[in-house]
């Protein structure tokens, strides 16, 4: 059954009727699948959607000024859906887990590239070469392939977990298509200067200033291609060294994660020893007490006790 949005929980969540006026809205647990009365709320900043049943971005996208969006714990699952962020220019923090979508191993890439001001997503900071990753991406789909080609990066770096190697794995195969027509270009400037080669030395130019201009024009290309080969292969260090310290910072983040899971861990340990021990000592000196109490004080404890024992039940 459909539970849309409406304007009596938006005026209760809000504390106000003046709609226009309100920046931050928090419809946290509201089991929600329709927001199609956003578009009446334009000066919206900060909206919190999570643990709802949206399906998808179409209504939000109408929200121009939203900063911050948190849809944690939805039912959004096409990575279609994720083109609605370009229409918000204004938007820094995203919190899209725990939905469907974010399984997709394109599924972050896809949130950077439609989403180039985002600084954060899924309380992960977008670090600088994301940024880059999706301008390049950007431009691969806007015009043909003219790329250097890029070995492998998984030759490099080891990730401890298979959602580590999603995106690697997605450059690559784009890297390989890339070294395909590279190889092409390379190959067909070759085969043009061998050309040119073979003309000149079949037609044997009888004027001299005409031979030592097309001499001239040789060396020059090839001076040109050699140029070209040695920026492809600067570029294709730098990015490599790119991809080496992208896997760095996530294995570092990772590790953080881990260290700070077991430190919680052992907190909560901790705690349960020392209430553990509080109620053994109290019970101790209640038992000792009680044989130094005479039948009326034995009474009152009884009933004391019966009354405490009607809170637990």
């Amino acid at each position: 059954m459909s539970k849309p949005l409406t304007w009596t929980l938006v005026s209760q969540k809000a504390k106000t009727d003046s709609y226009k006026t309100i920046k931050s809205l928090n419809l946290w647990g509201n089991d929600i699948d329709d927001l199609s009365i956003l578009e009446g709320l334009p000066n919206l900043e900060v909206l919190s959607l999570s643990v709802n049943r949206i399906t998808t971005l179409s209504d939000i996208s109408k929200c121009k000024k939203i900063r911050e969006l948190y849809l944690r714990k939805n039912n959004i699952s096409n990575l279609s859906e994720l083109q609605y962020l370009a229409q918000l220019p204004a938007l820094k923090v995203l919190w899209l887990q725990e939905n469907p979508i974010a399984d997709h191993p394109n599924y972050r890439d896809t949130v950077i590239m439609n989403s180039p001001n985002l600084e954060k997503l899924d309380d992960i900071p977008v670090n600088h070469f994301e940024t880059q990753k999706s301008s390049y991406e950007q431009q691969e789909q806007m015009t043909p392939p003219q790329r250097i080609s890029v070995p492998r990066v998984q030759q490099f770096s080891q990730p401890n977990s298979t959602k580590d190697l999603q995106p690697a794995r997605e450059i690559s195969q784009k890297e390989l298509r890339e070294n395909a027509y590279q190889n092409q270009r390379e190959q067909q400037n070759m085969r043009d200067l061998q050309y040119q080669r073979d003309q000149y030395n079949s037609n044997q130019p009888t004027n001299i200033r005409e031979s030592v201009q097309m001499q001239a024009n040789l060396s020059q290309r090839e001076q040109l291609l050699r140029e070209h080969q040695l920026r492809e292969q600067q570029i294709r260090e730098s990015f490599i060294q790119q991809q080496i310290q992208y896997q760095q910072q996530l294995s570092q983040q990772q590790q953080k994660l881990q260290e700070l899971q077991q430190q919680q861990d052992q907190e909560q340990n901790n705690n349960l020893n020392q209430s553990y021990e509080r109620n053994e000592n109290i019970l101790t000196a209640i038992l000792t007490l009680m044989k130094e109490l005479d039948l009326n004080s034995l009474v009152v404890l009884q009933t004391e006790v019966e009354r405490n024992l009607k809170r637990f039940q």
